[in-house]
């Protein structure tokens, strides 16, 4: 149903807000969009540095007009990095991560089975927090592993609820952002009603209606593994958080219309083995399920017809799809699932990150892979990036009406500008072509979009 996709290149070029712009070396990364009106589109994203590995800054947004590649009305602050954290107490100053920002809600004036619901134009963001150090003297961030523990004790989830102003020029927050916790479980080590679970990491793609009324929402998000020995899931992290103590947990939220907010109210079991960066698609009054393994080398598929069942679900690894890239699912506006990530088993350089694709899976055939369309090959497009770029976490937004799709990725190099090495310094054209680059998704016919409006 796909008949082309064209890449489009760099999407913009820098953040506009203080303290984040390109003449700082600060580049835009991690996209995400949701509609909030018929006309009103939200862009968001995290800025990105080079001083060490994952050095992920501030959330911003983008409110455009006509379009989530329209022209940009406002820019502004969604959540704010600094580097004088202390979130244990111990008085030395840590950097507040913030990265992978996503959206849910019902745009305003959206029709939901015919009709309007009190509960449009009220939007929840999220985002993932961790604590990283950097050495004064280097200004360079220093490894995880440099710290046990820090990413365990300081990384978890944020959320802030906003609208769409009456204007349609800006958005208006309801409150400050606070730690995203399971109602009822606001203090303490645990952060929700399954036992023994005290830290997790937010989806890269944004929650999906899970009732009828859409006042209901479902996320996938990765958390600590209390199954598994501590001997076991406390072994030495990577600078990426990659840990064989990760595992796959449903979220549902409920919109409250006595205190007009959205909550988290129920978690569903922990699943999987081994697991991260986990997506939510329905299909066909069921839900799949992917993620990606955190040690392995392959994409971990399942199927449910209840995502809150106490049943463990049977993950299935198809031997056709090695993949160690961020990989996330969606489901198309053709009624297909497609996931955007890598392929390494046809990848012409088998190993970093790159070429992207758009992989169409047969649910039905135990998620065998029926279709491969390359969406970015930074190597062939000629980017200049010693040892090859990272092309990775493409972003399906969804569909707004027609034959054109977009798909958002990031590009950085694979350096890290690190003092300690000369070898690894970065040359400027390298850090002046990492951001935010477009593909146009283009179909064979007219879709729908997945809002409609009266």
């Amino acid at each position: 149903m796909i008949k082309r996709i064209e890449h489009q290149g760099e999407f913009f070029h820098g953040c506009g807000l203080p303290g984040e712009e390109r003449e700082l070396n600060v580049h835009p990364a991690h996209p995400n969009g949701f509609q909030l009106s018929r006309d009103r589109w939200l862009f968001v994203y995290t800025t990105r540095s080079y001083r060490g590995n994952d050095d992920e800054r501030s959330g911003v947004y983008q409110l455009r007009q006509g379009g989530i590649a329209g022209p940009v009305i406002k820019e502004g602050w969604l959540c704010r990095t600094c580097d004088d954290w202390d979130p244990l107490g111990d008085g030395r100053r840590y950097v507040k991560q913030l990265g992978h920002p996503v959206v849910m809600g019902v745009p305003k004036g959206a029709l939901i089975n015919g009709g309007r619901v009190a509960h449009e134009n009220h939007f929840a963001a999220c985002w993932r927090v961790e604590a990283r150090y950097i050495d004064p003297k280097l200004n360079f961030m220093l490894d995880v592993e440099e710290f046990p523990g820090l990413m365990q004790k300081t990384r978890h989830v944020e959320w802030v609820q906003f609208r769409l102003n009456d204007a349609e020029d800006d958005i208006e927050f309801f409150e400050t952002a606070r730690p995203l916790r399971q109602a009822g479980y606001e203090k303490g080590l645990e952060i929700c009603s399954q036992e023994g679970v005290r830290w997790m990491v937010q989806t890269f793609v944004p929650p999906v209606p899970y009732n009828g009324d859409c006042s209901e929402w479902v996320m996938a998000n990765n958390t600590n593994d209390p199954r598994v020995p501590p001997q076991i899931g406390e072994q030495k992290a990577t600078a990426g958080g990659t840990m064989k103590r990760c595992c796959v947990m449903p979220i549902r939220f409920k919109f409250n219309s006595k205190i007009m907010r959205y909550e988290w109210v129920e978690s569903g079991a922990l699943q999987g083995e081994d697991l991260m960066e986990a997506s939510i698609v329905p299909w066909k009054g069921d839900w799949v399920i992917s993620a990606r393994r955190s040690t392995g080398k392959t994409m971990a598929w399942a199927r449910t017809g209840d995502l809150f069942g106490r049943e463990a679900l049977k993950f299935v690894m198809p031997e056709n799809q090695p993949n160690w890239f961020p990989s996330s699912a969606f489901l198309c506006p053709d009624g297909e699932i497609r996931r955007a990530g890598g392929c390494i088993d046809i990848s012409p350089y088998k190993g970093g990150r790159g070429p992207i694709y758009l992989v169409e899976i047969d649910v039905e055939r135990e998620f065998a892979v029926r279709k491969v369309q390359e969406i970015y090959d930074g190597v062939r497009a000629g980017l200049p990036m010693q040892g090859g770029p990272l092309i990775d976490f493409p972003k399906l937004v969804a569909h707004g009406g027609g034959k054109t799709q977009y798909c958002f990725h990031r590009v950085r190099s694979q350096m890290l500008n690190d003092p300690r090495v000369p070898t690894r310094r970065l040359k400027q054209e390298e850090i002046d072509k990492s951001g935010i680059y477009w593909a146009k998704v283009e179909y064979g016919e007219d879709y729908p979009g997945y809002w409609q409006f009266a």
